[in-house]
């Protein structure tokens, strides 16, 4: 999946959560039947990349310990339910912006206590987000195609990104312990958007559970349930649903109050039910797969093996949503934690009071620096650790708070220095025995000797460390309240605590001006006024009452913290160093903190590669970036907030259709999602996909995806290239990928399946193959796991008549992944049934070896008798047909010559012209019939006796061409050659008389386009093609076309006698060379000659002829026993323009050129003379007397192997009678033309 997909597919995602977001926190509240529902949701951030990836490779690897996750927050939301709720009112009561901020209340606003809590959560949440971020690069790279590596650049940019969230949501108001509605419904949002994700890749691995093609493994024993690990893990997941920061603030903060959680338990419950119960298929799937993957990205490897690639893209997004709410969340109460509880009292303590003017600005650079730590240490966790080990190790960390919140609610007698001792004391030893070994490179899995010694029962470090660090919490924390009981002080603050009553007011006086001067500066003029308000009747100069100043504490509580806010009234009442002069330039007014807001999501949105546009619900602008703004060329004044979509729009499209345009604006109006692609006037292609934003407005990202359309139309003409090829090989190829999905196929084999008609790209191998699947699965298996297979297909197992080998070959990548499979399938039913055939007259031999040797015996005397008979009978009739076709075709040479003759001398058009022209059409049907008889009856008689040699095919085949293509030029078709350097081994003669005819054929019955000859390797032969554009051949003519006088009805019109093809079968079957027949109806046939392939062997270059306009008055010698013959010559090459002379012999010729004449420029030679004399004497006689090499053209009515030796023995030219006069001319000129040699 490319980068670019992935990308836009993020950028949609946070386009959207920014948009919900937005939405909410312009509404402001939630209807009351809804809030449960909400609340429930957004408390689901509990669930993040460790439940979404970790979960499922927990529960590969080690069965039932990915459920205490999922238990522990059921138990807590049950069992547990009361001390949540009384956790709720105290929070609301006291104004707690943490759980550190809660529990500093009740040991007397302890600011060391806070400090110390608050660094603690500060160190467990760094691995905590530092698991999410190496969850979200590591299957970015997986996604795209690459290995399970972390991209430092990605884990930067995505902290980036989600940091921005949290500034714009969380740290919009100055009062920490104000609820944001935005928050809130952008969380829920991403809850139901990661459940979704996950609850589909669960179908999926469902589905192919159901399906029958793996099995699953079986379930665990429950005897897991009772071992400490699981009981341990169990508590913790609890402890974690008020202890971790995040679930802290999304169920004490933000809720407004315990009845409204009480009421969402139920849905969450259902919620995390439903989450655990999803993990086991897709476990069961990825480990029945064998998928070879880490068990920790099941998830998306188990959609990607089904081919699901869309599903593969959910899935991904689902895990960004659950770790980015986490990070989200985190980073905000964290932050909070840190500015509030850190970094403020600590500028205050060094006398830095005007630090508080910048309280929100530190809150939102802990929140960065939060985010920034995490990402560095991310960078720093060793390859291949397990995302549910640095979840766990959080856990623990965070469950050290678990004491002191149980302590401080239920046990007044707990004094502040206890509670600071328990916690140093539990967090120092996990800090050496759980999390030490993980950042050292090991593992919290591996128990070490001496752990291993002091809980003997207890098999691993991270079980038996958090029990030690535990218990060492609670008993220091046990045994100092034993040893110094609480004082007076102690026991009212805890009662004052649990009676969710303020703390006590703080010593010293103030003036109620400069305390309510104080609140607008810090908290705002509009909070101030309803803080003040009770207090109207109050002059600025009057003595503020206690309640006022309670009050005020915890107004000042929520926006500085507790400690820090305890700081600033103390000095103030106490008329310390901090003047009410400086305290009035400690912070900004709120309007600049909207802006800021504001500039902060545009900035944020100005990152995105990606152009990003938000509009309302009445489909006006509101948002946009500038990678929009560069996209398309606004006028000046046009791209601002409130421009109606339908005018952007116009201008974007300016050529648009208007029933285009209008249905674009009724999808944004109707909030309807939707992807498509258009292109602008410059060329650029732009994708847009956009989605509903809900309770009204829209937002769309537009992608740049011109270079990806190029590269998809270049990969597509390769792919037709491809498929021309392929689809010309004879045999069946598929290849399929390792979800067993058809991704090619070629033509034979859709023939094979039967389903020609359409494409099995994208279907199922069990769909294309049916019924016949089952018997293939075996090997489709091995070849699947890296081994190639090899088995035979008979016609009973997949039915036909037809049996295949079938070969199966893996493809595997550099990395050792199997990618797919090829299977080639051959057919060997030829083959098999020799064998059947043999092994059947095995079976029989032995039973007819003795009937069969007395009767060979009585035999052999008559079939030796036979035989010399047969052989005498074969030698007289070969003789009998070598003087036959001399004889006859003779004179049909002498009338085919004088027809052209005569059709020259006639006048063009008139009536004996034409009928000179059908003389010359009915001599050469009669020269056709005659020659394809004769050839056939020798092939019959058995008299033609193959002589195999090694020859070059490229000249061989252009030889052949240019005989014939005069005659394809007259017929306005092009004959070309396709250039090879290939060598063949059979007869070159025989295999000229089957080629010829297929040319022949192909030139006769071909109206308009060419005729191709080419040559190609196919699985050790070579397959030489004759492909024509001509009338083509129906199926069920092709069984008969190749029988003696067959004729097709509608080839009525073209002269012919049905015996070429005849010949031809004839050859091929004497050569032992396979002949291959593909014809579509209308459009064109192939023949295909299987011939044997040679190496190539040295030879000499043959100079290149020239052609030429005419004869030039060049000589021209013709030499041939019959008169009439030699006197159609002279008129022809006398009317052609040559000096022609006449001899009848070998003497005519020595006295014609004893004397010194002219030596003729060229030699037309009868082969058969009288006597013994050929033409080729004629031909030595000059060579060798004369010492001169002339070229020549021997005609023969009598063609054989034997004589085709001698005549290119001598590098001559040769001719069948009757000759036609254009091949004949076209051959004269162009050896009249060559370069002399």
């Amino acid at each position: 999946m490319s980068t670019v997909t992935v990308g836009a597919a993020l950028a949609i995602y946070a386009a959207v959560l920014f948009a919900v977001g937005f939405m909410a926190q312009k509404r402001g509240s939630f209807p009351p039947r809804t809030l449960p529902l909400v609340t429930a949701l957004s408390i689901g951030v509990y669930c993040t990349s460790w439940t979404f990836y970790g979960a499922v490779g927990t529960a590969a690897r080690s069965g039932w310990d990915y459920l205490p996750i999922y238990l522990g927050p059921v138990l807590a939301f049950t069992l547990g339910l009361p001390l949540i709720e009384r956790t709720i009112s105290l929070g609301k009561a006291h104004g707690a912006t943490s759980l550190p901020d809660l529990i500093s209340r009740r040991f007397g606003r302890s600011r060391s206590l806070a400090a110390l809590l608050s660094g603690t959560l500060v160190l467990v949440s760094i691995p905590y987000i530092t698991l999410q971020l190496i969850a979200v690069a590591s299957t970015f790279s997986v996604v795209t195609g690459g290995e399970e590596t972390r991209s430092q650049a990605l884990i930067l940019s995505v902290g980036a990104v989600l940091a921005a969230f949290g500034l714009v949501f969380g740290t919009r108001s100055r009062d920490a312990t104000e609820r944001s509605p935005g928050l809130v419904a952008a969380m829920a949002f991403d809850s139901v958007f990661k459940l979704l994700a996950f609850f589909v890749v669960a179908l999926v691995a469902l589905a192919i559970l159901s399906g029958g093609e793996i099995t699953a493994p079986p379930l665990p024993s429950a005897e897991g349930f009772t071992a400490p690990r699981f009981l341990l893990l169990t508590a913790l997941s609890a402890f974690m649903v008020l202890c971790l920061p995040r679930q802290f603030h999304m169920t004490v903060v933000e809720p407004d109050g315990p009845r409204t959680v009480r009421r969402a338990a139920p849905i969450l419950i259902l919620y995390l039910g439903l989450f655990a119960l999803l993990v086991l298929p897709i476990a069961g799937a990825g480990a029945g797969l064998g998928l070879g993957a880490s068990p920790d990205i099941f998830v998306l490897t188990v959609p990607r093996a089904s081919g699901a690639e869309a599903l593969t893209l959910l899935a991904f997004v689902g895990g960004f949503a659950a770790a980015a709410g986490m990070i989200v969340v985190t980073g905000i109460a964290v932050g909070n934690m840190i500015s509030n509880d850190l970094v403020l009292p600590l500028l205050s303590n060094a006398g830095e009071a005007r630090a508080f003017k910048h309280a929100l600005t530190i809150r939102r650079l802990s929140l960065c620096a939060l985010i920034v730590i995490a990402s560095l240490f991310a960078l720093t966790v060793p390859e291949g650790a397990m995302l549910a080990e640095l979840g766990v190790v959080s856990f623990a960390g965070a469950a050290q708070l678990a004491p002191l919140l149980i302590a401080a609610i239920f046990a007044p007698r707990v004094t502040s220095p206890a509670a600071v001792a328990a916690i140093v004391t539990g967090v120092s030893l996990w800090l050496i025995l759980v999390l030490g070994p993980v950042v050292a490179g090991g593992t919290a899995f591996d128990a070490s000797p001496l752990l291993k010694m002091l809980l003997p029962f207890i098999d691993d470090q991270f079980t038996a460390g958090t029990l030690i660090a535990g218990l060492a919490n609670v008993s220091v924390l046990v045994a100092l309240t034993l040893l110094a009981p609480a004082d007076l002080k102690a026991r009212e603050d805890a009662a004052r605590f649990n009676s969710q009553r303020a703390q006590g007011a703080l010593s010293g006086t103030v003036r109620v001006g400069d305390l309510r001067a104080l609140l607008e500066q810090i908290v705002g003029k509009d909070v101030a006024a309803s803080t003040a308000r009770p207090y109207a009747n109050l002059r600025d100069s009057d003595l503020a009452p206690a309640a006022f100043v309670e009050e005020s504490e915890r107004r000042l509580s929520g926006v500085l913290g507790n400690a820090s806010a305890n700081i600033l009234l103390t000095r103030l009442l106490t008329s310390s160093r901090v003047a009410v002069g400086d305290v009035m330039v400690l912070m900004g007014d709120a309007s600049r903190e909207l802006r800021f807001g504001q500039d902060l999501l545009l900035a944020t949105l100005d990152s995105l590669a990606e152009g990003v546009s938000v509009i309302d619900a009445e489909g006006k602008l509101v948002a946009w970036n500038k990678a929009y703004e560069e996209l398309f060329d606004y006028p000046s004044g046009l791209l601002a907030v409130g421009t109606p979509v339908e005018t952007l729009l116009r201008h974007n499209l300016p050529r648009a259709p208007e029933a285009k345009l209008q249905k674009r604006i009724a999808l944004l109006k109707d909030g309807i999602p939707h992807t498509s692609e258009t292109t602008l006037r410059d060329g650029r292609i732009l994708r847009l996909q956009g989605r509903p934003v809900p309770g009204g407005g829209y937002v769309t990202s537009f992608s740049d995806v011109t270079e990806y359309r190029v590269a998809q139309t270049a990969l597509a003409e390769s792919e037709r290239t491809l498929r021309f090829y392929t689809d010309n090989i004879p045999f069946p190829i598929a290849f399929a990928d390792p979800g067993q999905t058809i991704r090619f196929h070629n033509r034979a084999y859709a023939e094979m399946t039967g389903m020609l008609d359409q494409s099995l790209v994208g279907l199922p191998l069990a769909t294309v193959l049916g019924e016949h699947y089952a018997k293939r699965s075996i090997a489709i298996d091995a070849v699947l796991e890296g081994s190639g297979r090899r088995f035979v297909l008979s016609p009973d197992d997949i039915g036909g008549d037809v049996t295949w080998q079938v070969t199966y070959v893996p493809q595997v990548s550099q990395s050792g992944t199997v990618l797919g499979f090829f299977g080639f399938y051959q057919d060997i039913s030829k083959r098999r049934a020799a064998q059947s055939a043999l092994e059947e007259a095995n079976r029989t031999l032995e039973a007819r070896v003795e009937q069969r040797t007395a009767e060979l015996s009585l035999a052999n005397t008559a079939a030796d008798s036979a035989r010399q008979e047969a052989e005498a009978a074969n030698q007289s009739k070969t003789r009998f047909l070598a003087a036959a076709s001399h004889d006859v075709l003779q004179p049909l040479n002498a009338a085919r010559l004088f027809a052209s003759s005569l059709e020259d001398t006639l006048p063009e058009g008139s009536d004996e012209a034409g009928t000179a022209t059908r003389i010359g059409a009915a001599i050469g049907s009669a020269d056709t019939l005659l020659r394809s008889l004769l050839n056939l009856s020798k092939l019959e008689a058995g008299g033609v006796d193959p002589k195999k040699s090694a020859f070059a095919l490229g000249p061989y085949l252009e030889g052949i061409a240019e005989e014939f293509r005069p005659l394809a030029e007259e017929q306005g078709l092009t004959l070309r050659v396709v250039s090879t350097g290939l060598w063949t081994d059979t007869d070159p003669g025989l295999l000229r008389s089957a080629i010829q005819n297929l040319l022949a054929n192909a030139v006769r019955y071909t109206d308009e386009g060419g005729v191709l000859i080419g040559v190609r390797r196919v699985w050790g032969r070579l397959a030489l093609d004759i492909i024509d554009s001509g009338r083509g051949i129906a199926a069920e003519d092709q069984a008969t076309i190749f029988k003696e006088f067959t004729r097709l009805p509608r080839d009525r019109d073209v002269e012919g006698a049905g015996l070429g093809l005849a010949t031809v079968s004839r050859v091929a079957g004497l050569l032992g060379h396979d002949i291959i027949l593909s014809s579509d109806p209308g459009k064109g046939t192939r023949f295909r000659l299987l011939i044997p392939r040679a190496e190539p062997r040295s030879a000499v270059a043959s100079p290149r002829r020239r052609s030429a306009p005419g004869f030039g008055g060049a000589r021209v010698l013709c030499v041939d026993n019959d008169r009439s013959v030699l006197e159609a010559l002279e008129a022809r090459f006398t009317k052609w323009g040559a000096e022609t002379s006449a001899l009848g012999s070998v003497d005519a010729v020595r006295a014609a050129y004893a004397n010194g004449a002219a030596m003729p420029d060229l030699l037309i030679l009868d082969y058969q003379l009288d006597g013994d004399e050929t033409g080729l004497d004629v031909f030595d006689f000059f060579a060798e007397e004369k010492e001169c090499r002339l070229p020549a053209i021997v005609v023969t009515a009598s063609r054989s192997e034997a004589t085709d030796e001698a005549v290119r023995s001598r590098g001559l030219d040769i001719l069948s009678k009757p000759v036609e006069p254009a091949a004949l001319r076209s051959l004269s000129v162009s050896l009249l033309n060559a370069p002399k040699v």
